[in-house]
């Protein structure tokens, strides 16, 4: 048993070195990708577009415009992400459209990177 972990702790403190030796810092890997802001503006276009125009401009009564809108500055990248993931009821009280913003955008294929993604493109347009 000693020996298990003998070997254990010698496989990490390699994959340190390693890591150290390349310029990694080891705390990067639990670390989320940053979004990519063009990838994000195709993904946009695909998911959000529909209710939120593809200048992202809003449609009066389903989709908020998103150019000028502080909530995206007002919220951390992981926030917006979630917010993203989660989507926004009907009912919601800080929904003032009455229309759901599906989770996802409404496209379950969209991975957390591409949310990811998508935000990096709201926050540039937002700049």
């Amino acid at each position: 048993m000693a020996e298990r972990h003998f070997k254990s702790l010698i496989c990490f403190l390699g994959c340190l070195l390693a890591a150290a030796c390349a310029g990694v810092d080891a705390s990067d890997a639990a670390r989320p990708e940053p979004g990519d802001a063009l990838a994000g503006a195709h993904l946009f276009a695909t998911a959000c577009a529909t209710c939120h125009g593809f200048a992202a401009e809003g449609f009066p009564g389903l989709g908020k415009p998103l150019r000028g809108n502080r909530s995206i500055w007002e919220k951390t990248e992981d926030q917006l992400v979630h917010f993203l993931k989660e989507g926004r009821a009907a009912e919601d009280l800080l929904n003032t459209t009455g229309v759901e913003m599906p989770p996802r955008g409404g496209d379950p294929d969209l991975s957390d990177q591409d949310l990811r993604n998508i935000a990096a493109f709201l926050r540039s347009i937002n700049e």
